[in-house]
């Protein structure tokens, strides 16, 4: 036998170890989702909600982004197995709908979610009240979730998922920021005082939603599709607030300070309420599966809105003093009735802020 040489034997090893590593290449590209499943997300047809999504190289389930380590497919049938050895299955599609069983549990028929963001829920939810901790603690809200496929321009405007709400005590507007990995995907823990409004990655996915104490969602942006999706075990109210129309319609403060007329202003503020519960009731025919969450968040936010706007007011005149028909309409109508939880819409601490700063400028008594 021939002895090799220790040069012969130094290329043969690098050799071997860059076909090693192409093949290990090879099998990585080919465990991706097929092309009839990339880059699609399904929804449980019976209860409504996102129940899972397929990307190119990854699954999206139970709030978590999972590696794909083996995918099987058969005449328009899938298995896929993923990082932790959990197993999906998914059924042949029939319509616009598939069977999908998740470990070795029954299947779940679901249809995939072509909007941009969830449909209407197909039942009705009766619930009314959000979590109210009192106030007495602060929690944290976790959120874990996707910028997907963002553009050199989207990642320009920063390498930070962040989320802002207002500060029921200070008044002031706060932001939390979570580093995001190469894909787009963050952690993020978000203190807050209690249930509250927050305005979501505001230069890029732009999006107002409500958390709630100790919860924990999932938020995908998907900048190629242009869907944005919540999964979660509470999510109902966030998919809703993305797919229900707010109104625009709002308060001309500029008239105001020309005119100097509080009591003008007072009747626009009526009929710009007006015209915004009309739009609202308008949205309820469209969507009348809507939780009465959500209806109650709108109806209470337009009232707040059109008292917010009516406190504002004095501070745009020269005097700064409201009539006393004025004050006692802000009084009966607005001061006596605050929703609950008090944190939950942000114009709510600037009304009661701004309430008390002109009954004490006009030298009331507040009540």
């Amino acid at each position: 036998m021939k002895k090799i040489t220790p040069c012969a034997h130094a290329l043969l090893i690098i050799l071997l170890l860059i076909l090693t590593q192409t093949v290990s290449a090879q099998q990585t590209e080919t465990i991706q989702v097929p092309q009839k499943l990339a880059d699609t997300y399904w929804r449980n047809t019976t209860t409504g909600e996102w129940l899972i999504g397929f990307t190119s190289h990854h699954i999206i389930y139970n709030n978590k982004v999972y590696d794909i380590r083996m995918v099987r497919e058969d005449n328009d049938t899938y298995v896929l197995k993923l990082e932790d050895g959990l197993p999906i299955t998914i059924g042949k599609q029939k319509a616009d709908r598939r069977p999908i069983t998740i470990g070795y549990a029954k299947p779940i028929q679901c249809n995939q979610i072509t909007t941009p963001s969830l449909p209407d829920y197909p039942t009705r939810d009766n619930r009314t009240e959000f979590i109210d901790n009192g106030c007495l603690r602060f929690d944290t809200v976790t959120i874990v979730g996707w910028l997907k496929d963002m553009t050199a321009d989207d990642w320009s405007k920063g390498r930070e998922f962040s989320v802002s709400c207002d500060n029921f005590f200070s008044r002031k507007r706060e932001k939390t920021s979570a580093p995001m990995d190469s894909l787009g995907r963050f952690t993020l823990k978000l203190p807050i005082i209690n249930t509250c409004e927050v305005f979501i990655d505001g230069d890029r996915s732009r999006v107002m939603s409500i958390v709630e104490p100790g919860k924990t969602y999932f938020f995908l942006h998907d900048f190629k599709s242009g869907q944005s999706l919540w999964m979660g075990e509470d999510s109902r109210v966030q998919n809703e607030l993305l797919s229900f129309p707010f109104s625009t319609a709002h308060n001309d403060f500029k008239a105001l300070s020309m005119h100097q007329n509080l009591m003008t202003f007072w009747a626009s503020t009526d009929s710009v309420y007006y015209e915004q519960m009309a739009h609202y009731k308008a949205n309820l025919q469209v969507h009348p599966n809507i939780s009465l969450r959500v209806r109650k968040y709108l109806e209470d936010y337009y009232r707040m809105y059109q008292a917010r706007d009516m406190t504002q007011a004095p501070f745009y005149t020269q005097s700064g003093i409201a009539p006393q028909v004025y004050l006692d309409y802000i009084t009966s109508t607005f001061w006596h009735s605050v929703p609950k939880t008090f944190t939950l819409h942000h114009v709510t601490s600037m009304f009661l802020s701004d309430y008390v700063d002109i009954m004490l400028y006009s030298q009331r008594v507040v009540y």
